[in-house]
């Protein structure tokens, strides 16, 4: 399973109860409506009383038993556990404060986070969020009342919520360590297993033609920055941006790595978290590295002499954090300094990218990409290292920040588009200069979008939040039952809505949101209004 499944299995349960109603007595608890009443009996907190007598109280308010026997429900009980933080708790405070003493406690909302919510005096209730859209997030609560998106607790009942992402009675959201779960068996393939596809590596010493490049080399894996061996300092690789924009303007799918000179292990999480704020925003399929090697021939960098049993702490806490932001995480060596320097039974479960420049295959047991070797690649005066890919990465990445949430049921019409990057960043100019970065929104977010600018376009229509076109997924629809379209300025066949262009039986279209009768289009480049009548959804 992938992250996104790990977490869909939990909603799904959530789902599952929407409509149960607290009991009377401790009777008819199964059933979701019979024997109603406010005395606190529900099956969650029997089920949990029964597991954990000590621990959970039966009867008692119940929004945190909820959506501990949801997990349980899931994953069984010590999965469940793993997942929040080690231990089930019915008592809110108690529960949000795990996940700030695990460091898994954050203030903006992903899918499948457990939501927490305040009084006056402290957290008083809780849910589990299924799904972020925009400015809005939508929960699943236990105890709480339906038809209505105030914060209620011991209101009765399990009911689907929204509230706008600034609420003032949100306290804050705890992460279950979903990545826990999560199958590694198709990322870790047989080193003799048959290479599906070459790809290069580079850095701020390469420079290279993407375009040209990409004819053989189908994708590339990115120096993010490095910590220096000398004072430590994080910093990032000068070529970074450019390599990252020009690779995927080229059709390149992307990874990235990060040269390791931690001495211990919180700044190898210091590392991993100046990655993930750099790479936010792009595209990545492939995993992102740890590179563990000397500093340089003489030995003396700051990592270079400390003890394997260090190191391989260091690369496992790297890893480790780099999953908590939902990407794959791997390490790069050399095929001997996996043997000698690092302990690779302990790190073999990662993505495994193996340096041996010969003829000869690495010789550690199982290996996902080896650097095999040096080519000389177009617009490069030197040559730049080449890759034997033997796992198919760009399939997709697993990503814990995202989900993929419906349109809000009220919505006032459809969702046409969809994010296709890992984290886009909505700003509220278009312009990655003079535009400041709002919040961002998940791969397969969907949204509209009601006008384009200079590759960029506007997803309110009240307010300004502009994000990059080239990141968004449209549907894609078919001009039908007519010879000629007109595609008009406003929603309208007014005199006053001119036409701006006119499309011929079949064209294809990309549909971005519509206006009641009309689709807004657009067609290479140019956008306008069109009948709905005239215009088939592509499904597939």
């Amino acid at each position: 399973m992938n992250i996104n499944e790990v977490i869909q299995k939990v909603l799904n349960v959530a789902i599952g109860e929407v409509g149960y109603i607290e009991k009377s007595s401790n009777a008819n608890l199964d059933d979701k409506t019979a024997n109603a009443g406010n005395a606190n009996f529900t099956k969650y907190g029997r089920d949990m009383h029964e597991l954990l007598p000590s621990v959970m109280d039966f009867p008692a308010a119940w929004c945190d038993a909820f959506v501990d026997w949801c997990f349980y429900k899931a994953y069984g009980v010590d999965n469940a556990k793993k997942l929040l933080c080690g231990s089930f708790d019915d008592y809110t405070v108690a529960s949000a404060q795990k996940y700030k003493n695990s460091k898994r406690w954050f203030t903006s909302p992903q899918v499948g986070d457990q939501i927490f919510f305040k009084n006056s005096q402290r957290i008083n209730h809780t849910g589990i969020v299924y799904k972020v859209y925009l400015n809005t997030i939508y929960t699943i609560e236990g105890n709480t009342s339906a038809g209505s998106n105030q914060v209620v607790a011991n209101g009765g009942c399990v009911a689907q919520k929204s509230y706008t992402i600034n609420h003032p009675k949100i306290a804050g959201y705890g992460r279950p360590n979903y990545s826990l779960l999560v199958s590694h068996d198709s990322t870790t393939l047989p080193s003799q297993g048959k290479a599906i596809r070459e790809i290069i590596d580079v850095s701020k010493y390469n420079s290279v033609d993407f375009v040209k490049a990409s004819q053989k080399y189908r994708d590339v894996i990115i120096r993010v920055g490095y910590r220096s061996y000398s004072k430590g300092e994080l910093t990032l690789d000068t070529k970074f941006v450019d390599h990252a924009r020009n690779a995927m303007l080229s059709g390149m799918k992307i990874g990235a790595y990060f040269y390791d000179q931690s001495i211990n292990e919180l700044e190898a999480i210091q590392q991993a978290d100046f990655v993930a704020g750099l790479i936010k925003a792009l595209p990545i399929s492939y995993p992102v590295y740890i590179d563990s090697e000397y500093s340089n021939s003489a030995h003396n960098g700051r990592a270079d002499n400390i003890s394997t049993e260090q190191r391989t702490k260091n690369v496992i806490a790297f890893c480790e954090r780099i999953k908590q932001y939902g990407y794959r995480a791997g390490v790069y060596a050399s095929d001997s300094w996996f043997k000698t320097m690092l302990n690779y039974e302990q790190i073999k479960h990662y993505s495994i990218w193996c340096a041996r420049y010969s003829a000869n295959a690495p010789t550690i047991p199982k290996y996902d990409i080896w650097q095999y070797g040096s080519a000389h690649i177009p617009g490069s005066s030197s040559p730049i290292d080449v890759n034997k890919v033997y796992v198919d990465y760009p399939a997709g990445q697993d990503s814990a920040e995202t989900g993929h949430p419906l349109p809000p049921e009220n919505a006032s019409s459809p969702c046409y588009c969809s994010v296709k990057a890992t984290a886009l960043n909505v700003r509220n100019k278009p312009s990655t200069i003079t535009g400041k970065v709002l919040y961002s929104l998940p791969d397969g977010q969907a949204l509209n979008v009601y006008s384009l600018k200079n590759g960029w376009c506007k997803i309110s229509v009240s307010d300004e939040k502009w994000c990059s076109y080239k990141y968004i997924r449209p549907t894609v629809g078919s001009v039908t039952n007519c010879a000629k379209l007109n595609c008009r300025k406003n929603p309208s066949s007014n005199p006053s809505s001119r036409v701006l262009f006119v499309l011929r039986a079949s064209d294809k279209v990309n549909i971005l949101s519509d206006s009641g009768n009309w689709f807004y289009i657009e067609k290479d480049g140019r956008t306008g209004y069109v009948s709905k009548k005239y215009i088939t959804i592509i499904t597939s």
